[in-house]
């Protein structure tokens, strides 16, 4: 699995590599409302829908989807859906009235850091989360998207002041990475399902049990 993870990583850098070239020329692809934002809108929101419908218990991973739900509607965008009126209304709904009441954003933030607290926490003090695939692929996501956002600043400073081909070639860099964070999120949320719904899982949730009720014997 990890050779797969390393491939997919270098397949990433070298379609960024490949395309470089041709940067300019298709640069209406890789700006705003471009096939690749959408691209990456399509797989964040078909992660979330995978951990929601398929993941059990599914309240464990609700303020993940939550969080992932909300990366794929940032990369949504009304002209993007003109053809789907109403994921364009709900967008747009997110966008200019839920996002910007206080209210509502307040208890979004609270309702992520107790999802995490109580479920994601827990795992983090165990050792092997951290030689996990899931968090190798989703590392390797983010170290992608972390580029993409280097890209995007240098660009942003640089407007006006650089050719208008390494304007276009940063911004490329900066929505394929992003592209290839979304496909890691997709990624790690099926093989979440997967891991938790494999041969191995009732094994693993027997021992959880047992732990718990050794750590609690009241609840046994």
């Amino acid at each position: 699995m990890k050779t797969t993870i390393l491939m997919m990583s270098l397949a990433g850098v070298a379609i960024i590599l490949a395309l470089l070239p041709y940067a300019y020329v298709w640069g209406i692809h890789f700006y705003e409302q471009g096939l690749t934002e959408t691209a990456s809108a399509l797989f964040l929101a078909a992660g979330a829908l995978v951990l929601a419908i398929f993941y059990r218990p599914s309240r464990a991973v609700w303020h993940i989807v939550m969080l992932v739900a909300l990366l794929a509607n940032r990369e949504a965008d009304e002209r993007q859906l003109e053809g789907l009126p109403l994921l364009a209304k709900a967008s747009a709904f997110v966008d200019d009235v839920l996002l910007e009441n206080t209210v509502i954003v307040t208890a979004l933030l609270i309702f992520l850091l107790a999802g995490f607290l109580r479920y994601t926490w827990p795992l983090m003090r165990v050792s092997t989360f951290w030689r996990s695939d899931i968090l190798m692929i989703l590392a390797i996501g983010t170290a992608f998207a972390a580029g993409g956002q280097i890209a995007d600043v240098i660009g942003a400073k640089g407007n006006g002041t650089i050719s208008a081909v390494l304007y276009a070639r940063l911004h490329l860099i900066e929505e394929v990475s992003e592209l290839w964070f979304a496909v890691a999120v997709f990624c790690a949320s099926v093989l979440a399902v997967l891991r938790r719904h494999g041969p191995n899982a009732e094994e693993a949730n027997a021992g959880n049990h047992s732990r718990d009720k050794t750590a609690n014997p009241r609840t046994a």
